[in-house]
């Protein structure tokens, strides 16, 4: 009989469930939006109580979906959004303030002043925004400190409330992204601890990724693991120098570095897993707005959403000038500059919605680019030859046939665009030893590959007049 390995992924505009088949076969499906809310400019929030209740209505609907029951699943494996912040009562499980997102940008100016004494983390990181949600609750550091509050990610608070509070924990991929992890010592850093005045004691329990942390019900939970980690399993870079493209809210291109630290300009040293003993580690770059630049630009243009603007871009042969830069929220790699607009330039009375529909796809495509050529900078990494992509955004034709024009290597899709979710199921089968993490790359399926057809002169030359602007843009800025 075969086995069966349950994930679920929450991310920052979609959750999932999936039921997976030992031999990778998708059989049980679930998914619903998380609502996002602006309340004020540079702040985003979600409601982590609905994220939560809906969750385990997926797992149950996934369950349903695939024509099984609970007791036929073996495992789950949990993976999430990074970088956000959750605080809730210990004693109720009731979150006592929204879930701060990784997009929120209320931590830049602290991120600059920590920056300034020496501490390895960014405006996106919890360590830049959690002492500003602590102060906005009442006698939030006192609460926590006392252990009457509890604070993590929304994996450890998914975590938390499926084991039914045994466990509140964080595995190092998630960890890694908080600002608050030593690479060098692995362990929280007491440093940053006492300059902020968190309790150490108040930090979740650093763990493996792949093992066992709590059960949901009788369905035990054997793997947590952060979204982009969690995709880069599911795509096999278990190998220095494979490297994956998730196009999702953000553009996430994560390569696998070995048992080594890297770093890379503009991009930042992750852990890609932490298990049994051993650690691989990997460098990401992101696109700070990719599927979310799809869903505005489709706003504006009045057509719906990203699979209308991919038909409207495709009429296009080419964006006759127009060039867009996709800064919604700032610059990420190799600029690093959070402040940055996007911009949409060259415009004239014989501009096409088409024309500018295409011009937002390649400049994603080009942004790929500049990061495929920070992180392929780094004499340690072998660029290979070609490039693995998944994610929403991924299953456009028209956007994959540009990513590989403007890359001038081949594009493979996964089969599962839903890659995130697929590494979690994997992960599950790790932590119970159905299969190691190198037995997980031979489940992994590609679903079409996308060929270069652009002429070297050509990629060049269209990839010089989009980075001029970018250019102009940031000196200016």
């Amino acid at each position: 009989m075969p086995e069966h390995y349950l994930a679920l992924d929450v991310g920052t505009t979609t959750s999932r469930a999936i039921v997976m088949r030992d031999d990778g076969a998708v059989i049980g499906r679930a998914h619903a939006v998380n609502a996002v809310r602006t309340p004020a400019p540079g702040r985003i929030e979600q409601d982590a109580t609905a994220m939560v209740a809906g969750a385990e209505a997926l797992l149950d609907e996934a369950v349903a979906a695939s024509g099984l029951h609970r007791r036929d699943v073996r495992a789950l494996g949990i993976t999430a959004q990074r970088a956000t912040i959750v605080v809730w009562d210990a004693a109720s499980g009731r979150p006592v303030a929204p879930l701060v997102s990784w997009q929120d940008l209320r931590g830049v100016e602290r991120a600059r002043a920590l920056q300034e004494q020496g501490f390895l983390l960014t405006h996106q990181t919890p360590a830049a925004k959690l002492e500003c949600v602590l102060d906005d609750i009442e006698r939030g550091r006192e609460r926590l400190a006392d252990g009457k509050l509890k604070w993590g990610n929304i994996d450890t608070f998914l975590a938390w409330h499926l084991s039914h509070g045994t466990i509140h924990a964080m595995d190092e991929t998630q960890a890694c992204t908080t600002g608050y992890f030593d690479f060098f010592t692995s362990a929280w850093n007491p440093a940053l601890l006492d300059v902020q005045r968190v309790a150490p004691e108040s930090m979740p329990k650093l763990v493996d990724t792949f093992d066992g942390h709590g059960e949901w019900g009788s369905i035990p939970i054997s793997a947590l693991i952060a979204d982009q980690q969690s995709a880069a399993l599911a795509q096999a870079c278990l190998q220095a120098g494979l490297g994956k493209v998730s196009f999702g809210t953000s553009a996430a291109y994560d390569v696998h570095t070995g048992g080594s630290l890297l770093l890379a300009p503009g991009a930042y040293p992750m852990v890609q897993w932490r298990y049994a003993g051993e650690r691989g580690y990997c460098v990401e770059g992101m696109v700070n707005t990719a599927g979310a630049m799809l869903d505005w630009c489709a706003n504006l243009l009045g057509i719906g959403d990203a699979a209308a603007l991919s038909s409207l871009a495709a009429a296009a042969h080419d964006a006759h000038g127009v060039i867009v830069v996709p800064a919604l929220q700032g610059l990420g790699t190799p600029h690093g500059n959070p402040s940055a607009t996007a911009h949409i330039a060259h415009l004239t009375r014989a501009t096409s919605r088409a024309d500018v529909a295409r011009a937002t796809f390649e400049a994603i495509a080009f942004r790929v680019r500049e990061i495929d050529d920070a992180l392929y900078s780094l004499a340690e990494l072998d660029r290979p030859t070609s490039l693995r992509v998944d994610g929403g955004a991924a299953a456009s034709d028209h956007f994959m046939q540009l990513q590989a024009n403007v890359l001038g290597r081949p594009v493979e899709r996964l089969h599962h665009l839903e890659a995130t979710a697929i590494g979690a199921a994997l992960g599950a089968g790790v932590g119970v030893g159905a299969w190691s993490m190198n037995g997980s790359r031979h489940k992994r399926k590609i679903g079409k590959t996308f060929l270069p057809s652009w002429s070297a002169d050509e990629r060049e030359a269209r990839y010089a007049a989009w980075r001029a602007q970018v250019v102009r843009l940031t000196a200016s800025g």
